[in-house]
């Protein structure tokens, strides 16, 4: 008996290495692999306007498409009607920036982006250098989640009003 509660207690003292040698955790790791590099911000813009993003970490799975606009639709893959919408946008210190409206509550979070020449992906980073993502990139809006642009509709009026009463 004690001896198989010392047996299961170093069990995760063997599986730590195992798991932490899948791949660059943290930005500094990923800057040790070879040919692996951070993305400027003209990299990051080439990469994802207008493309579809497969972004998964351990508690998240989601195809992100990104807008040439700076609009973000996005579909969870897990569950067919949880989606989301929101912005994103490239600073000038080479981070991509993502605002989704619910999900991660809400809030504005900014990731560096590196690739990672040995399986054909990319990385993202978070602000503490930890990171969040493995992504993957499809051309154009490969999962039909753009939401389309709502029809004019002539009926109303009530801008041209605005407009003609402030004239």
């Amino acid at each position: 008996m004690f001896h198989i509660r010392i047996s299961l207690l170093l069990i995760p003292l063997f599986l730590m290495p195992v798991i932490s040698g899948c791949g660059p955790s943290t930005v500094k790791k990923a800057e040790q692999v070879d040919d692996s590099k951070q993305l400027d911000s003209k990299q990051i813009f080439t990469l994802l306007n207008g493309n579809t993003v497969h972004l998964v970490s351990s508690n998240f799975d989601a195809h992100v498409f990104l807008d040439e606009n700076g609009l973000i639709s996005a579909k969870a893959l897990y569950d067919d009607y949880n989606t989301d919408g929101g912005k994103w946008n490239i600073t000038d210190d080479n981070t991509l920036c993502l605002f989704f409206t619910v999900w991660f509550y809400g809030d504005l979070n900014c990731y560096s982006v590196f690739n990672d020449p040995r399986e054909r992906k990319y990385q993202m980073f978070n602000d503490s250098g930890v990171l969040a993502f493995t992504a993957t990139v499809s051309p154009g809006d490969s999962e039909s989640l753009a939401v389309p642009k709502p029809a004019k509709n002539e009926k109303f009026i009530r801008r041209n009003l605005e407009r003609k009463g402030q004239e």
